[in-house]
């Protein structure tokens, strides 16, 4: 159904302005369409739950499999090869801050786990708050050189143009 619009003629000031129905077809430019982007910052994806959940356990499990390769656990060495391959691709496809605390999600994971002779400082009369204290401290405290690396892995692959 085409639009119409009024029309005032323009007649001596003695009458009143006359108004009579125009038909038009609206202009192309004057509906939005859905298929045109609207001007402003460009949304982004909605990301599924998986694409959010995945990340952040992907990383401490790359510190864990690491982890696995290191006495005490002495599984087969092919673990240590092919540990870090999740934490590579997650780096790789990460701002820098964000790849900076996926590194320091694994490095923390790989060091509680190797630092496992820490409970037994608990056994010599130790207090468990302070050795639990120092445990989550060092594994932090080494976590953050992969925390380091992570962060300047994903700015070297952006400035490669990835």
């Amino acid at each position: 159904m085409p639009f119409t619009t009024s029309v005032r003629s323009s007649t001596p000031a003695a009458s009143a302005p006359e108004e009579t129905p125009v038909p038009h077809e609206a202009a192309p430019d004057t509906q939005p369409s859905p298929a045109k982007e609207t001007a402003g910052p460009p949304t982004r994806q909605p990301l599924s739950r998986l694409s959010r959940l995945l990340p952040p356990l992907l990383a401490p499990a790359s510190g864990l499999l690491l982890a696995a390769a290191f006495p005490p656990f002495h599984t087969n060495g092919g673990t240590a090869w092919l540990a870090l391959i999740p934490l590579f691709w997650l780096i790789r496809r990460s701002a820098p801050g964000r790849a900076a605390r996926l590194g320091l999600a694994a490095g923390a994971a790989f060091w509680i786990a190797t630092l496992c002779w820490f409970p037994a400082i608990i056994k010599n009369n130790g207090p468990w708050f302070l050795v639990l204290i120092g445990w989550a401290g060092l594994a932090a405290a080494c976590g953050t050189f992969w925390a380091l690396f992570a962060a300047a892995s994903a700015r070297a692959w952006r400035w490669a143009g990835d």
